[in-house]
């Protein structure tokens, strides 16, 4: 979330501005990538759900979409940071073509008029041979 050209691949739902080194994600977070290749590839975010928006919502589930197919859906029962990491299927994604990676929370915290709903410290795909950057 803090490389240089991370708001370049922001499509919706993700804060614009910095932060540190993470992004607030709203409810539907939205990131479009173009992997080089459609193989061996995991979707992987670094995640929190934080203490003070915790409280208001208790335990949150996570679907994780990857161009609109569901991935998985994580049920986080306590608040701080976590690691999603699973395989994307080949046939979800085309070598050099936007590839779209989501996230949906099913409850937000509300600060004022702005929906919170986890923070996003990385977001991307990961080459299980060789490692990659997230954005």
């Amino acid at each position: 979330m803090d490389d240089a050209d991370a708001e370049d691949h922001f499509v919706a739902g993700i804060a614009s501005h910095l932060d540190g080194i993470w992004r607030w994600g709203a409810k539907n977070p939205v990131l479009r990538l173009r992997p080089l290749i459609a193989e061996n590839l995991h979707y992987v975010m670094e995640l929190a759900v934080p203490e003070g928006t915790f409280r208001t919502t208790g335990p949150v589930n996570i679907a994780f979409f990857v161009n609109d197919h569901l991935l998985d859906r994580v049920r986080y029962d306590r608040s701080g940071t976590h690691t999603f990491e699973k395989a994307v299927p080949a046939e979800w994604l085309r070598a050099g073509e936007d590839a779209m990676l989501s996230a949906e929370i099913d409850k937000v915290y509300m600060d004022g008029q702005i929906p919170r709903g986890f923070i996003i410290v990385s977001l991307g795909l990961r080459n299980t041979t060789v490692k990659e950057e997230h954005h």
